[in-house]
């Protein structure tokens, strides 16, 4: 795929590119009187020549209205968002969100669940306009919204298409007030420089620089979904290389951070082995998140003259990583179970039942130790 470079890139987007679905959705509700927009990552991507995962819409409706518009949908939501899911023609399914007057802090909650219709219309939901939930946008390039028809691109914030242009990557507002309130936003912000080549801005530079403590306020289950996610886009070894050069590493994976102490030989292995990791990702994303941890873990966990670890010591590095997440706490164990059946496939394959769930996770590890 060929991007556009950020001289080249348009001011408004090829509307034969947008999933015909979204654009049903938002004709109907600008059918109906309310305002509707594409937002965020795929009016970002699109810019950027990329093909985007999906397709969000944002609209002046309330999801109550919303709902009524589309019988084929539903309330979701958690401790932070409400969006209605409407379901399109194939089965897909379309996010729709209301315009937000303000930012949510970054609280625990629930995971998020359908909401049942006699819930949905009981609760309370302050409404917005267009300007202001541009202002509760993470970064300037995810502020920017398309009406879906005439691809027009509306930049509220008036930065995002040349921080796009520019390359830049610049928190909406006040750093330091977004990252008080939302300190897993300098993952994602690490997760988003990594995988579209973009540099922060300075004054975002200088507030992650200073407040990265704020990040030991994180959950775990927060701070381990970040990490594997940018792990997960096929760009882990440059979104670790970033965690390191900011000091990130110990608040994060502490048995990560511990190892690469030990000299730049093991650094530089343990790089060589991420970018194993980017490869195997780009040739097939799809991967669970078992797999996808002990594959970050296996140098770590290795014995000292190399080959695979042991059972027992991937289950004590995930061990540490889940304290303090209760609802992770089963994952030592199966990272245990799947380090068993990558010994397994590694010395006798055949033996291996070929039910056995773990074993696409083991060949994939096998295949990354060579």
């Amino acid at each position: 795929m060929t991007l556009a470079s950020p001289a080249t890139r348009p001011q408004e987007l090829d509307v034969s590119r947008i999933d015909p679905a979204a654009l049903r959705v938002l004709q109907r509700l600008q059918e109906y009187g309310h305002q509707a927009f594409l937002v965020g990552g795929c009016v970002r991507d699109l810019l950027m020549g990329r093909t985007p995962k999906d397709f969000d819409l944002v609209t002046s409706a309330s999801s109550r209205q919303v709902r009524a518009l589309f019988p084929q949908s539903v309330g979701f939501g958690g401790q932070r968002f409400l969006v209605v899911q409407v379901r399109t023609e194939g089965g897909k399914s379309l996010e729709v969100a209301s315009f937000k007057a303000r930012r949510s802090a970054d609280v625990s909650g629930p995971d998020a669940q359908v909401i049942p219709d006699d819930v949905l219309a009981e609760l309370p939901q302050e409404l917005g306009t267009l300007e202001e939930d541009a202002r509760t946008r993470d970064f300037t390039v995810n502020a920017l919204y398309c009406n879906g028809a005439s691809g027009k691109v509306v930049d509220p914030v008036g930065q995002g298409l040349s921080d796009l242009q520019a390359n830049l990557l610049r928190i909406v507002g006040e750093p330091e007030a977004y990252l008080r309130d939302d300190p897993g936003g300098m993952l994602r912000g690490a997760r988003f420089a990594t995988r579209m080549g973009m540099a922060f801005e300075r004054r975002t530079a200088e507030a992650m620089k200073q407040m990265r403590g704020e990040l030991a306020r994180c959950s775990r289950k927060r701070v381990l979904s970040e990490v594997l996610r940018g792990l997960g886009t096929g760009t882990g070894a440059p979104f670790f290389r970033l965690l390191s050069s900011q000091g990130w590493l110990p608040l994060l994976v502490p048995p990560v951070a511990r190892h690469l102490e030990g000299g730049p030989e093991v650094e530089r292995r343990f790089f060589a082995h991420l970018e194993a990791v980017d490869r195997s990702l780009q040739e097939n994303p799809r991967i669970d998140e078992l797999t996808l941890a002990c594959a970050l873990l296996l140098p770590v966990a290795a014995p000292p003259a190399g080959g695979p670890p042991a059972p027992e010591a991937m289950g004590a590095v995930l061990e540490e990583l889940v304290q303090g997440a209760p609802e992770l706490q089963a994952l030592p164990r199966h990272g245990q179970h799947l380090i068993a059946t990558l010994h397994g496939v590694l010395k006798a394959p055949e033996a291996v039942p070929a039910d056995n769930p773990l074993l696409p996770g083991a060949r994939r590890l096998a295949a990354l130790l060579g």
